[in-house]
C-alpha cells in the first residue's frame, strides 16, 4: 500500500497536474477580471448617457449568419487573405486608424487594425456592443455611417462622458453585408478631428467591405499553408474553382485602392486641420 495508490495519482506527475490546475485556476481569474470590466464598461455607457441601438428585427437570422461563417471565433491576423485590408482603407482615407469589427449580441470584436498600438488593441478585442459607434450600422445595415464630428452627433456626443473616451472626433463605417443580407460587422476609419470623405473615398470603403465578406465567404485558406509558399500552385488550383487567391486580391485591393485615389475629383484630405 501507498500514498500513490491512495490518491490515484502518480506522484511523478504530480508537479505538472498541480501546474495545470494552477494555470485553469488563473485563466478562470483572468476570465473573471475581463468579464467584471465588460459590465463596468456597459454601466458606464449607460452612465454617460449613451442609447444603445434596438436589435433590428432579424437580429436573430443575423446571429446564425455570424455562427454560420464562425466569425466570432475567426482569427483574421492569420489569414493573409486579409492582410492590408485596414492599412489600404487608412491610405484611401488618410485617416490614422482603420479597423475591421464583428457585432455579435452584446460584444464588438476587433479582428484587424492598422494604426493601434499592442495596448489599445488588446483592451479593444472585445468590448460591449452598447459602447460601440458601430453599432449604429445596425439600424440602416444598407448605408455607410459617417460621423463629421462625434461631439457634435445627437447618437455619439455622449461618448465623451466615458472614462475611457478615446478622443476620437470623426467616424466613417461601411457595414460587412453578406450574400444573405445580414450586417455582420463594420470596416471603419476615425480620426482625432472632426472630417469628412468625398465620394470617391466613400466608394473606396465600400469596395473594400465587399471584398472582405467575399473573402469571409470563401471560408479559411487551407491548413499548413505559408506566405509566399506555393503561390503559383496555389493560384492555380483557386482560378480553377473561379476564386480568388491570396496573392490575386491583395493586387486587386492595391489595384482598386489607386484607381480610386487616382480619380478622386479633388485633393480633399480625410482630415480638415
Amino acid at each position: 500500500y501507498s500514498i500513490q495508490q491512495e490518491s490515484g495519482v502518480d506522484l511523478k506527475l504530480a508537479p505538472r497536474v498541480r501546474a495545470e490546475q494552477s494555470l485553469r485556476i488563473r485563466n478562470l481569474s483572468m476570465d473573471a477580471v475581463k468579464q467584471e470590466k465588460f459590465e463596468q464598461a456597459k454601466a458606464q455607457g449607460l452612465e454617460a448617457g449613451i442609447v444603445p441601438v434596438s436589435n433590428p428585427p432579424d437580429e436573430e437570422q443575423r446571429l446564425d449568419e455570424l455562427k454560420r461563417l464562425g466569425l466570432v471565433e475567426k482569427d483574421f491576423e492569420s489569414d493573409r487573405r486579409f492582410n492590408n485590408v485596414t492599412q489600404i482603407a487608412s491610405y484611401l482615407t488618410e485617416c490614422p486608424v482603420s479597423v475591421i469589427n464583428i457585432l455579435s449580441n452584446d460584444s464588438q470584436f476587433c479582428k484587424l487594425s492598422s494604426g493601434v498600438d499592442v495596448e489599445t488593441k488588446e483592451r479593444l478585442k472585445q468590448t460591449p456592443r452598447d459602447t460601440s459607434i458601430c453599432q449604429y450600422v445596425l439600424a440602416t445595415p444598407g448605408e455607410q455611417l459617417i460621423i463629421e464630428d462625434i461631439d457634435e452627433d445627437e447618437r455619439t456626443r455622449n461618448f465623451q462622458n466615458m472614462p475611457s473616451a478615446s478622443g476620437i472626433r470623426f467616424y466613417a463605417g461601411t457595414p460587412l453585408v453578406s450574400s444573405r443580407g445580414y450586417a455582420l460587422g463594420t470596416l471603419c476609419v476615425v480620426d482625432f478631428e472632426p472630417s469628412k470623405l468625398v465620394h470617391g473615398q466613400k466608394e473606396g470603403l465600400r469596395l473594400l467591405s465587399d471584398q472582405v465578406v467575399t473573402l469571409l465567404e470563401q471560408g479559411d485558406v487551407p491548413a499548413g499553408r505559408v506566405a509566399g509558399e506555393n503561390d503559383s500552385e496555389a493560384d492555380t488550383g483557386t482560378e480553377a474553382k473561379g476564386e480568388s487567391s491570396p496573392r490575386q486580391v491583395s493586387c486587386l485591393l492595391i489595384l482598386s485602392a489607386s484607381l480610386v485615389w487616382s480619380n478622386r475629383s479633388s485633393p480633399v484630405n480625410c482630415s480638415t486641420r
